[in-house]
């Protein structure tokens, strides 16, 4: 997995707070360790072997799902923390940390 998340600046109710991007993200899978096989009858024999033929695109699918929705719902989940806490983080009864 790689990603990149760059971090930037945004002015919510004049406070000046951090704004994510995640411009950058790939997960891949190896295929090698991954199986799939099917109990059963003569119908899971024969279609153990079309299993065979196509895994690697099976798994780029899931791959591809992931990469094209996990970005924008953890940067829309992050900012929405972000502008929720107002730039400021509670540590300790009543101590703060102002970001």
């Amino acid at each position: 997995m790689h990603v990149t998340i760059p971090v930037h600046t945004q002015v919510v109710n004049g406070r000046q707070i951090p704004k994510i991007d995640i411009s950058n993200f790939a997960v891949t899978f190896d295929t090698r360790k991954i199986v799939i096989s099917l109990g059963g009858g003569i119908l899971a024999d024969i279609a153990d072997l079309f299993i065979g033929l196509f895994k690697s695109t099976i798994i780029k699918l899931i791959a591809n799902g992931i990469n094209a929705s996990v970005p924008t719902t953890l940067e829309n989940l992050i900012q929405r923390n972000l502008v929720a806490s107002q730039g400021i983080l509670p540590i300790y009864h009543g101590l703060a940390f102002d970001f």
